[in-house]
């Protein structure tokens, strides 16, 4: 049962940054709304595996997701919160930033750090 679980968790996760990656490969993508059972898998994946996706973030780092929870996905200070839907942040979390629609704050030099890093399982 519990293999289960785990499998769903993460094979969620890739086939949905796997689908995203060929979407924005296009011109003029834009982020979709998805439906609320992949919305509340992709929530439940984040809250569980942030800390593993962001270990090598180089500060703190917060995900908010919008009109949901906050999720510490690293402890430390100085800290750079990035905002979006949950969609885009799973994306940011591994590794597609730049193909990711979300907002970070923070000082400015770990927020160009952050959006740098090689984030990713």
């Amino acid at each position: 049962m519990r293999l289960t679980f785990l499998d769903r968790l993460t094979n969620t996760v890739e086939f949905f940054v796997h689908l995203e990656d060929v979407r924005r490969a296009q011109p003029n993508w834009q982020p979709r709304t998805l439906l609320d059972d992949l919305e509340k898998q992709l929530q439940t994946s984040i809250t569980q595996g942030a800390r593993l996706m962001a270990r090598k973030s180089p500060c703190g780092l917060k995900l908010q997701i919008t009109h949901g929870p906050l999720v510490l996905a690293k402890k430390g200070e100085p800290t750079v919160t990035v905002t979006g839907e949950v969609g885009e942040l799973i994306m940011f979390v591994y590794g597609r930033q730049d193909h990711s629609s979300v907002e970070l704050s923070g000082p400015d030099e770990l927020v160009q750090a952050v959006k740098s890093t090689a984030f990713g399982v």
